[in-house]
């Protein structure tokens, strides 16, 4: 009897500890498939025009104009990249979704979001050749 008593120990401790890794597993997953918290401090930080915060929210090195930006790039070259129109038109633009990414579209740009190590970030930026609302 005290055999089989602890085998069930042993086997709701073996439950447990698998449902515990399954949990953490799974929690970066819902993580980046949650795409609004990130976008509104992304655009909290673009109202602020706080572009060490984006930095902050994009995957780097990124690639701008042929070049792999390290942070410093990225920060040199934010206001070209976010100038005024651009930060309003993030500020109320709809993503889209797309293989797994969200696009929003501001002229004369598309912007790419992915998750990356269970984060979402600003991956890339594509000239926008489509008609987007």
């Amino acid at each position: 009897m005290a055999v089989l008593s602890n085998s069930r120990r042993c086997l709701g401790c073996f439950l447990v500890a698998v449902l515990l890794v399954c949990g953490m597993l799974a929690a970066p997953a819902r993580a980046a498939t949650d795409f609004g918290p990130f976008l509104a401090d992304f655009r909290q930080a673009l109202a602020r025009d706080d572009g060490a915060r984006i930095a902050a929210m994009t995957h780097l090195p990124f690639l701008f104009e042929g070049q792999a930006l390290d942070r410093r790039g990225f920060l040199q070259r934010y206001p070209r990249l976010f100038d005024a129109p651009t930060r309003r038109c993030m500020a109320r633009a709809k993503p889209i979704e797309e293989d797994g990414a969200r696009v929003i579209f501001c002229r004369p740009y598309a912007f790419y979001f992915r998750p990356v190590q269970g984060a979402w970030r600003l991956v890339e930026f594509g000239a926008d050749g489509e008609d987007m609302p």
